[in-house]
């Protein structure tokens, strides 16, 4: 029976969830917030099929990670989460105690590079693909609202919306 320590998930997780932690708490979560957002991370790495030995596992937990904090606040923002965002929270002595919040200018460059791969992706989909994506992720649309507005099954929302997410990564894995 192989060792538990040699197993690359327990590696992964053991190596990454201490950084997600800290890298939610830096962006003003608390401990328990922290928590449940790195353990959400890891669960939606894990389930998109990822290999966790792979040499890119790690910066891609942290774009799940980045994009999870993205959700979390425009959520917050909505009132959703249950959670104030943090301008209520966190008055502006706090805030200009935590230094700037700005990721460094490599990790900008890169992010916004990935955004212009995306919004390229986007344009590339076809019409039908790129409708049904743009009212699920832009406009927060149910599937059955997407279904309803565009007179299709909602199966066919899930395929297109499956469709756009796989030329999308394909895109940023640098596919085309």
């Amino acid at each position: 029976m192989p060792d538990k320590s040699e197993d690359p998930i327990v590696l992964l997780i053991s190596q990454t969830r201490p950084e997600l932690v800290a890298y939610f708490v830096r962006r003003g979560l608390t401990g328990f917030e922290a928590e449940d957002l790195a353990q959400e991370t890891l669960m939606r790495f894990l389930r998109a099929g990822y290999d966790p030995a792979a040499p890119d596992a790690i910066p891609k937990i942290f774009r799940i990670a980045r994009n999870h904090w993205i959700d979390f606040l425009r959520s917050a923002a909505r009132g959703r989460s249950g959670v104030a965002p943090i301008n209520s929270v966190l008055d502006n002595e706090i805030l200009d105690s935590l230094g700037d919040p700005a990721p460094p200018i490599d990790v900008q460059m890169i992010n916004r590079e990935d955004l212009e791969i995306v919004l390229g992706a986007i344009k590339e989909l076809p019409p039908k693909c790129r409708t049904a994506f743009e009212l699920s992720r832009f406009e927060d649309h149910s599937y059955t609202e997407i279904a309803s507005r565009m007179r299709i099954s909602k199966s066919a929302v899930e395929k297109h919306i499956s469709e756009a997410l796989r030329r999308i990564a394909r895109a940023l894995e640098g596919g085309n």
